[in-house]
């Protein structure tokens, strides 16, 4: 089971700013114990902040989602991964194009428990 960014109001428009949404969206999947956010089939612009609770998943080759703010990612993610996780448990980001805003070259930032990515 999924937590859709629609249902917190992203519009995927390439216009419209769905960083809230995106922020709802992360923060149900969370607490609804469905780790996965699913992103449907558009252009969001959005600065999208994850952790290692939740992961990404787009819609292949149709889900793009764009920074908004000048110099920013798509995504960041801090991810501070537990020993005891296997590499099946922790998040992952799939079937979404990224791309970062302005001169930001390319549209993930990933921090490990050290901020370096």
């Amino acid at each position: 089971m999924t937590t859709s960014v629609t249902e917190f109001g992203a519009v995927g428009d390439g216009r419209t700013d769905d960083t809230e949404a995106f922020k709802e969206a992360h923060k149900a999947a969370v607490e609804r114990g469905h780790p996965v956010v699913y992103v449907p089939p558009g252009r969001y612009l959005a600065d999208v902040v994850m952790d290692n609770r939740a992961s990404l998943l787009g819609a292949r080759q149709q889900t793009v989602i764009q920074a908004v703010t000048e110099g920013k990612f798509a995504v960041t993610y801090a991810t501070y991964i537990p020993v005891a996780q296997t590499i099946w448990q922790r998040p992952f980001v799939q079937g979404i194009a990224l791309f970062g805003a302005g001169r930001t070259r390319g549209g993930i930032h990933i921090e490990n428990k050290l901020g370096v990515d």
